[in-house]
């Protein structure tokens, strides 16, 4: 079994089809199982509905004078981000469809850092 391709929440059950066990009647076809999702919290990301958050430090000469990358995490790996230079203090970047699918759609949500 594998999840939906659409996504998931916490919470959600899952019904798969005749994996419910012997049915009482060996004629009978098996009956339906039915599953509970419970997602498990990431270390690295914090989520908000389809968008993820993560908190990278950079150096203070990369934040005033710009134009130093930094590697940030994603859900399939890393990326690469361009500093802009004069960013402040708690300034938010987002690269959009790194996040989670939006319930059964192909669409997704964001990882802001």
């Amino acid at each position: 079994m594998s999840i939906p391709r659409g996504g998931v929440r916490d919470g959600q059950f899952l019904r798969i089809a005749g994996e419910g066990g012997n049915p009482a009647c060996s004629r009978a076809p098996g009956g339906d199982l039915y599953a509970v999702v419970h997602v498990t919290k990431n270390p690295s990301f914090e989520r908000h509905g389809t968008d993820l958050q993560s908190r990278t430090a950079i150096g203070l000469r990369t934040a005033l004078l710009g134009g130093g990358e930094i590697t940030v995490p994603t859900l399939t790996g890393t990326a690469r981000l361009t500093i802009p230079a004069g960013t402040q203090s708690h300034t938010t970047f987002r690269l959009k469809g790194q996040g989670m699918p939006f319930l059964g759609s192909d669409r997704r949500g964001g990882i802001c850092w």
